[in-house]
This record gives structure tokens, sequence and C-alpha cells, in this order.
């Protein structure tokens, strides 16, 4: 695993086609950003061990097709 240091609005490129931002920090909570191509699944580990995470996953992927121009 590589750790790595980030301030806030600070980034870290993954590959050619990811990048994940520092948006925010507080108390215990870092909200990140991540840019990568839509074809990407992204998901929290914690929802990625739940049954339901496939279907949730394909959902959330239409809403966001179906919401963008």
């Amino acid at each position: 695993m590589l750790i790595l240091s980030r301030k806030q609005q600070q980034s870290l490129r993954i590959g050619d086609c990811i990048m994940v931002t520092v948006l925010g920090i507080q108390r215990n909570k870092v909200r990140i950003g991540i840019d990568a191509p839509k074809e990407m699944p992204i998901l929290r580990s914690e929802l990625q061990k739940s049954p339901l995470a496939v279907p949730l996953q394909a959902s959330i992927a239409r809403a966001i097709d179906f919401i963008k121009p």
C-alpha cells in the first residue's frame, strides 16, 4: 500500500485518467473528489461487500446518465 500525505485542494493522479483531490478536512472526516471516466466503477468499500452493491452501482450509473445533458 502506498501512503501519501495531501493537504486540502491537493491532488494525486492514478494512471492517465483518474484524479483524486482532497476537497476538505474536518475533524475526523476527509472529503475527496474523484475524476474518472464514467465507465470506471467507483464504490465505497463498505458497499462493495453488500449483496446490493451490484444492483445499486447499476442504478447509480443509470441515474447519472439520465441527469447528464
